[in-house]
């Protein structure tokens, strides 16, 4: 569905490489990338704000923060600079919210409002063939959900 949703931004590339790798952690293959693509390269990889609340259980999860650019997006509904309730000081201690006289994406985890419609992938896909739904994915990757059954009560 990516690779349907992507299909005509030619700077967006599918990288499939969890498909193939012995360890699907975050870690492991932010780790791996940086190896194969060298220094010159730089990946970040971006969540909902949401995704902070239970970051401190994720494998090695102060070595992302340490060594990647991770990129929290905020919802509308954490309101104007705050990080959202429930986050473990641990995670807090390594993000700090993004500030545009920064120089671009500058060593370090942010969380960053980007006006980010307030809408989750579980809404979404919940029920099937609703307004949201459609309203939210291209036309081409709502009619593979349709045709395939994805996300139906079976």
């Amino acid at each position: 569905m990516l690779a349907i949703a992507t299909q005509r931004e030619p700077k967006f590339h599918i990288c499939d490489f969890e498909l193939r790798a012995e360890s699907t952690f975050t870690l492991d293959t932010l780790r791996a990338l940086r190896r194969r693509y060298g220094p010159p390269v730089r990946f970040y990889f971006i969540a909902g704000g949401d995704v902070l609340r239970d970051f401190h259980k994720w494998h090695r999860f102060e070595s992302l923060l340490d060594e990647f650019h991770m990129v929290f997006v905020t919802r509308p509904e954490t309101g104007a600079r705050s990080f959202p309730a429930g986050v473990n000081p641990r995670v807090a201690a390594h993000v700090r919210w993004y500030d545009s006289s920064e120089a671009p994406w500058s060593q370090g985890s942010y969380l960053i409002d980007v006006g980010a419609p307030n809408i989750s992938s579980t809404e979404i896909r919940r029920p099937v063939g609703s307004t949201k739904m459609k309203k939210w994915l291209t036309a081409e990757v709502y009619q593979y959900i349709r045709k395939y059954k994805l996300y139906e009560k079976r």
